[in-house]
């Protein structure tokens, strides 16, 4: 466990139990542990 105030210890084993239990877990470490991402707006003139 990092030793980190910052790091919620119930999520951190949250997700390394998703990762272990998964076929391709860094993935699933990737999804969780990266920031949400931003609707895209569609481009003006496109069709």
């Amino acid at each position: 466990m990092p030793p980190d105030e910052r790091v919620d210890a119930l999520e951190y084993l949250d997700i390394l139990r998703e990762a272990v239990a998964a076929r391709n877990g860094w993935k699933r470490i990737l999804q969780r542990c990266s920031p949400p991402r931003l609707a895209r707006r569609p481009r003006m003139g496109a069709a």
